[in-house]
C-alpha cells in the first residue's frame, strides 16, 4: 500500500511542474519566440523541419538544393509555420517569432530560405569607354568663328595677299588654286592620310609638295 501511494503521487508531480511552469509563462506575459519554442521542446528531439537531423532548420544544407514550391510543399505538410519554421500549432500570420526574423533579400520577417525573391548576383559593371572627342565650342549657333590672318605669299616673282586659317594642330598647307594661280611647280608628291579628332583617319590622299 505505500509503495502504491507513493507510486500515485509521483505519477502526478510531473504534470503539476509542467502546469507550474506553463503558469508562470502566462502570467509574466513573455511572447513565444523561436528560441522559447525550441527551449520548450523535448531534449534531444530532432530539430530540422526538412531533414529530420539536430540543427536548426534554417540552417540546413538540403534546402540549398530544393526549390521553393518544394520547401512550401514539406511545411504544408507536416503544418509548420512559414515564418519560423517550426510546428508550432499557428500560422505565419500569427507567428510572435517571426517580429525577431528579418530576411537579407526583401526584409520581411522569415528565414532567407524560404524568400520568395530571386538571389540577386553581383554583375560586373559594363564597361563605357570614355569619349576621346574634344569640342572647342559647344554652341547653338550654326555660325562657327575662326582665326584667320592676312598673309603675303611669293612665289617666282609673283606675289598675293590670302587669308590663312590659325590652327595650332595643322601642317603647313595650301590650297591648290592658290598654287595654280602663282604657277607653282610641286617638287613632289606625297600620299597623306590624315588623322582627325577622335583617332578617325582619312583615305589616302596624293598631294603636292612645294618648296618654302
Amino acid at each position: 500500500m505505500v509503495n502504491l501511494a507513493r507510486t500515485g503521487f509521483a505519477s502526478h508531480q510531473i504534470p503539476r511542474r509542467k502546469e507550474f511552469q506553463n503558469e508562470q509563462l502566462k502570467q509574466s506575459g513573455e511572447s513565444l519566440t523561436a528560441s522559447a519554442l525550441v527551449s520548450l521542446q523535448k531534449p534531444g528531439k530532432k530539430d530540422c523541419i526538412f531533414c529530420d537531423k539536430s540543427h536548426p532548420s534554417e540552417k540546413c544544407f538540403l534546402t540549398k538544393k530544393m526549390t521553393l514550391t518544394a520547401k512550401q510543399k514539406l511545411l504544408l505538410e507536416k503544418g509548420a509555420c512559414f515564418s519560423c519554421l517550426k510546428i508550432a500549432g499557428h500560422i505565419s500570420k500569427f507567428c510572435n517569432a517571426k517580429n525577431h526574423l528579418k530576411c537579407p533579400k526583401c526584409n520581411n520577417h522569415h528565414f532567407e530560405l524560404i524568400c520568395p525573391e530571386p538571389r540577386k548576383i553581383n554583375e560586373p559593371k559594363s564597361f563605357v569607354p570614355k569619349s576621346e572627342n574634344s569640342l572647342s565650342n559647344c554652341s547653338r549657333s550654326e555660325t562657327v568663328f575662326l582665326q584667320t590672318l592676312c598673309a603675303l605669299i611669293c612665289c617666282q616673282g609673283q606675289e598675293k595677299i590670302i587669308r590663312a586659317v590659325i590652327d595650332s594642330g595643322s601642317q603647313s598647307n595650301v590650297s591648290e588654286k592658290i598654287m595654280t594661280q602663282l604657277k607653282a611647280f610641286p617638287l613632289r608628291t606625297e600620299t597623306v592620310i590624315h588623322a582627325l579628332f577622335g583617332g578617325d583617319e582619312t583615305e589616302p590622299k596624293s598631294h603636292k609638295v612645294f618648296a618654302h
